[in-house]
């Protein structure tokens, strides 16, 4: 029995000394949510939401129909760029979003035909020069990067160690079935000192009702991304989701932000989300999802064994991916690797 407490103590200490040295415990809100300095930072970013009136005009409509009805794949494509480029200004976040719907738009004519994600490619290509405010972001970094094939950690590290200075790798990613691979990319970037480095993946499906997922919404299924930062996920297991249709957590009253509630918190269900995760807003269009402390402590413990040998190593991994599939999304979706 003493050994049993002295190791759980052990794991508590370490998850303190953790949350000390990286400056975690910044500040605590009234919730009792404790904030970090990436939090706030993105707080900040301009994660849209379709549902703003600003969007409900003819200059966005899309798809022969309001924003607010067809926007969250345009909306996901801006957020994904928003997290990488660091978008912080409200007149850059809708030019950026009329231009990235209308280069990767059918006949660059998004009012009339639906965006094919794959056209990301574009803002390495000539046809980017076209748009201002695209090229003026990709001005911020040294180096932005296409990958034809980004699914393996091997070609995205080759990508990581081809570029000098800041970059915006992108490319096509399955996340639900390449956590493995993000997981050793993730490694790979703290090796080198890169915690501050973000990976988000826009234009995924959170799924149709009949799916459970957590984040789900609709017949026709809905568009969100996903976000990570490294060291954040590193050591806490964290992951954002950015979503443009703001709705409930658990806990939250439904109002003129929120209308809906998320899956998790209207469904009761003893769900794969809930038992893992706590959800919260850092912003109507940014939900954190925080493993819970029995999970934390246990990354914790079996990170810190990790090193003993190859057995180690491996169950720590693959605690890693089964705790990080809980977040249920569908599809390939696009990868922003941004390194600062």
């Amino acid at each position: 029995m003493r050994t049993v407490l002295r190791r759980l103590c052990a794991v508590i200490l370490m998850v303190a000394l953790l949350l000390t040295s990286a400056g975690m415990a910044e500040e605590t809100d009234e919730s009792g949510h404790v904030w970090t300095a990436f939090d706030r930072e993105l707080a900040g970013y301009r994660i849209i939401s379709q549902l703003d009136p600003r969007f409900d005009t003819s200059t966005f409509q899309y798809k022969n129909d309001r924003f607010v009805v067809n926007g969250c794949g345009p909306a996901t494509l801006h957020n994904g760029l928003a997290m990488a480029f660091r978008v912080t200004d409200p007149e850059v976040s809708d030019a950026l979003l009329l231009e990235v719907m209308t280069i990767t738009a059918d006949f660059q004519n998004p009012a009339q035909f639906g965006v094919n994600y794959k056209r990301m490619s574009r803002l390495t290509e000539p046809i980017c020069d076209q748009y201002e405010t695209l090229t003026r972001l990709k001005g911020t970094v040294k180096q932005v990067v296409w990958l034809k094939k980004a699914g393996s950690a091997k070609s995205l590290i080759s990508a990581v160690k081809a570029v000098d200075g800041s970059a915006v790798i992108m490319g096509r990613i399955n996340p639900s079935q390449n956590w493995g691979e993000i997981i050793d990319l993730v490694d790979y970037l703290h090796e080198q000192g890169l915690d501050e480095a973000t990976i988000t993946f826009a234009t995924l499906s959170g799924g149709t009702p009949s799916t459970g997922a957590p984040f789900n919404m609709g017949s026709q299924g809905h568009y969100i991304s996903m976000a990570l930062q490294v060291g954040q996920f590193l050591d806490y297991g964290s992951i954002y989701i950015l979503d443009s249709y703001p709705r409930a957590v658990r806990g939250e009253a439904l109002s003129e932000v929120y209308t809906k509630k998320y899956y998790f918190a209207e469904n009761n269900k003893l769900t794969a989300f809930r038992t893992n995760y706590a959800a919260w807003h850092l912003s109507p269009t940014v939900v954190k999802c925080e493993p819970l402390p029995e999970n934390q402590a246990q990354l914790a413990s079996l990170r810190e064994q990790a090193g003993s040998g190859a057995s180690a190593a491996k169950e720590y991994r693959s605690f890693r991916i089964r705790l990080a599939r809980r977040i249920t999304t569908y599809g390939t979706g696009t990868l922003l690797l941004r390194i600062p």
